[in-house]
């Protein structure tokens, strides 16, 4: 199983970046304007978010701990990576003076390629879509 993790400083507070991520249904922070929609509320709620010409990507939301800031969700369909069985984690850490840490990690299995150009394709991802939430939040 591989596992990867990036973390990124986001020039907003822990309490208001943690607002943004606990609502899983919510996702206009995300970069290039997604389309999206969700299924039920909750632990269980369903997400399909369309970012042509990226494939519809389906994720389900496996829990949140509103103590730890974390959300933990899980990719249905859709995956743009080379991965199977992915599950990821996305937790906020206050940094004070009104700033916060944005720590994103996974779980997942290769699909069709090796662990280390798997981790590639993880990392590839990361970093564009953590440097674009950057820019999207910065200051909100």
């Amino acid at each position: 199983m591989g596992h990867h993790q990036v973390a990124g400083e986001i020039a907003m507070s822990a309490d208001a970046l943690w607002r943004l991520l606990c609502d899983f249904g919510e996702v206009s922070w995300l970069p290039g304007n997604p389309d999206y929609e969700c299924e039920g509320e909750g632990i269980g709620m369903i997400r399909t978010i369309r970012t042509p010409p990226l494939p519809t990507v389906r994720e389900r939301l496996e829990s949140i701990d509103e103590e730890n800031r974390t959300v933990h969700y899980r990719v249905l369909d859709g995956n743009p990576m080379p991965v199977d069985d992915y599950q990821a984690s996305m937790q906020v850490v206050d940094l004070g003076d009104g700033r916060s840490r944005l720590v994103w990690s996974s779980t997942w299995e290769p699909k069709g390629v090796s662990e280390e150009e798997a981790r590639k394709a993880v990392d590839d991802l990361y970093t564009g879509v953590l440097a674009a939430i950057q820019r999207n939040l910065a200051g909100r």
